[in-house]
């Protein structure tokens, strides 16, 4: 540290050079007079006097090889970026955190409370299929603690997920983090670090009149059974669990109640029925069709086959088909919002001109051919009653080899019976 004489803008200024900071950088004061100069100077040795002084008189409480750790972890934070006020300021919030646990018994936890919640069974699978991967990615028995924002992002971007199933994962990792944060497991989520990807501007996938046609006679002629259901996807816009859940019970005279034990948004709604609807669900009645429906994952594949449309099915296709053809034959996304059970905003960015008023108009012309249905359910009755014959033959032949190679009973087993 010394004092020199120097100029300033042409000014004469007296600096004191105190040295280098542990960043690096020199440390220099300007004085206009060299008697303040002389007094920042005198401050500065008396601070670090009395500074070494104070080190010194902890050799009572610290050894000489304490202090050199101390030091060394004095440079070992300086290398990550970190002062050691900044990793004791992090040890205590840690601390205040709660009881150290696995990422496993977390999760356990957090799975458990979610099911005494009342959530679905869905929902439960997957939120326990988000986090078991997870957990296989950043070995469960690790403490919760241990996880940063790099472990949640490494998860996201080192499978070659698409944009859409990495936001879904991020979600359930939202929530997973925010219970652990609540329960005092965390400090804070190394979640909210991240933002959610940006998804393509891709519209929704729909089907065509002709493909609903094709469909809705594959089904009458194919698997009238579910029927109902399928009326209740396509002409009602309901969600295709939700149609799933419901029964005869809930179509009244005028209506159809989605209640909320049934509906996704957990909130009522109902349905006014059209004629269209009428006329479609009495045809299913008519056919027989379950409700709700029995083994309806399997039917629908078959179905889809029988209709040449296995492949490349867009997801939720028949919600979609009908918000954008409702919006384009009404030009009203509040009452076509109110069917779907989704805010205005969402319906109207992502089904507006997707289909012609004309195809509209079409989509909610198609009626069934009564003819065609009630020739469908004869075929079908004769067709069941052609596989119960021929279940029943098949039995009973199988049932008369089984007693042909039975082996005959013994003489006094024969005459014991004999005498009853």
């Amino acid at each position: 540290m010394s004092i020199r004489k120097t100029t300033d803008h042409g000014r004469t200024r007296y600096l004191v050079d105190i040295g280098k900071a542990e960043n690096g950088r020199r440390i220099r004061k300007f004085f206009p007079t060299r008697d303040g100069a002389e007094a920042s100077h005198r401050a500065h040795r008396e601070g670090v006097r009395r500074m070494g002084v104070d080190w010194a008189r902890q050799s009572g409480c610290l050894t000489v090889h304490e202090k050199a750790e101390i030091l060394s972890l004095i440079a070992r934070a300086g290398k990550l970026g970190f002062s050691l006020r900044d990793l004791v300021d992090m040890a205590e919030r840690n601390g205040r955190a709660g009881p150290s646990a696995s990422l496993d018994a977390v999760l356990r936890a957090f799975l458990a409370e979610k099911e005494t919640r009342g959530l679905r069974p869905r929902t439960l699978r997957k939120l326990r299929t988000t986090l078991e991967r997870f957990a296989a990615s950043a070995v469960r028995e690790r403490p919760i603690r241990a996880i940063v924002t790099a472990d949640v992002h490494e998860f996201l971007h080192c499978n070659g997920w698409a944009a859409a199933t990495r936001k879904s994962y991020l979600g359930d990792l939202r929530t997973f983090f925010t219970f652990a944060v609540k329960r005092k497991f965390l400090a804070e989520s190394p979640a909210d670090g991240l933002k959610n990807p940006i998804l393509g501007n891709r519209p929704p996938g729909i089907v065509t009149v002709p493909q609903v046609r094709a469909l809705l006679n594959a089904c009458q002629r194919e698997m009238p059974s579910l029927l109902a259901w399928l009326t209740l996807c396509l002409f009602a816009g309901l969600r295709p669990e939700e149609a799933r859940r419901l029964v005869w019970e809930d179509v009244t005279a005028d209506h159809i109640e989605i209640t909320a034990r049934k509906a996704k948004t957990r909130r009522r709604r109902l349905i006014d029925l059209t004629p269209q609807l009428r006329a479609w669900l009495a045809a299913a009645r008519k056919a027989g069709a379950e409700r709700p429906p029995v083994g309806w994952q399997k039917k629908w594949a078959a179905l889809r086959r029988a209709a040449g449309l296995l492949v490349d099915w867009p997801q939720n296709a028949m919600r979609h088909t009908f918000a954008s053809s409702h919006l384009a034959k009404h030009r009203n996304p509040q009452d076509t919002a109110l069917l779907m059970g989704n805010p205005p905003q969402m319906l109207f960015a992502h089904h507006r001109e997707l289909v012609r008023a004309d195809d509209g108009d079409t989509f909610f012309g198609l009626l069934p051919d009564a003819a065609a249905v009630a020739e469908d359910i004869e075929r079908e009755r004769h067709r069941w009653a052609s596989v119960t014959e021929r279940r029943r033959v098949a039995s009973a032949a199988l049932w008369a080899g089984r007693r042909k190679t039975a082996a005959p009973l013994p003489a006094k087993d024969c005459q014991s019976l004999a005498t009853l």
